[in-house]
């Protein structure tokens, strides 16, 4: 298929292309004993920033590892409390790690709410219910970890629609009643920016769960 013939355009033998492996693509032969470290002023990083820091952060930066020197883990677990304190979470029991960016933070949040749902519900997998504003990234990690979705509208504004919120509940209750729901809340959409508001989404659920 097409990913397979990207992927072998990408590793392609020295017999295939007619270059030795140390050659560049314009036949310029690469200097084997220069530079292996590309300069940090033609990646524009100042030196003495933050940027200029060797910094691994490989592993789960609670577990406590002596081989080896991952000297971001105490920057990591410094960046947990904080978020600990915002939510009001005891600190001690706070958990997690920081992402690369948002698409892994978003298809960690999924995995972990996944399996938290589907434990506490005797195995049924939940339904995730998010607005049609959504970043791609959700849809693309939900397909990735196998989780039924489904779309809600939105305002004009760009906010989730509370109102085909609780229609979209009232099916699935009618429907699948046993299946827990996941929801997803933007704080800033891709496209306008928008926020959902939380409180109302909340308050719906709420009632919802007690109804």
């Amino acid at each position: 298929d097409d990913d397979d013939d990207d992927q072998k355009g990408a590793f392609r033998s020295e017999e295939e292309t007619g270059h030795r492996m140390d050659e560049c693509n314009d036949n310029v032969v690469i200097d084997q004993n220069a530079e292996k470290i590309i300069p940090r002023e033609v990646l524009g990083i100042q030196p003495g920033t933050l940027a200029d820091v060797y910094i691994n952060n490989v592993g789960w930066p609670q577990d406590k590892i002596d081989n080896f020197h991952f000297n971001s883990r105490e920057l990591e677990r410094d960046i947990i409390q904080m978020f600990a304190k915002l939510y009001g979470v005891d600190r001690i029991e706070m958990r997690g790690y920081v992402t690369n960016g948002g698409t892994e933070g978003n298809f960690s949040g999924l995995w972990w709410q996944r399996d938290y749902l589907k434990n506490e519900s005797n195995g049924n997998r939940p339904i995730l219910l998010t607005s049609d504003q959504t970043h791609y990234s959700v849809s693309k990690a939900a397909q990735q970890l196998d989780i039924d979705g489904r779309l809600v509208k939105t305002t004009k504004t760009g906010e989730i629609d509370c109102a085909d919120l609780s229609l979209v509940l009232d099916d699935i209750s009618q429907k699948q009643p046993n299946r827990p729901i996941l929801v997803n809340i933007n704080f800033g959409t891709t496209q306008t920016g928008a926020l959902d508001d939380l409180p109302a989404v909340y308050k719906i659920l709420v009632e919802k769960v007690e109804s």
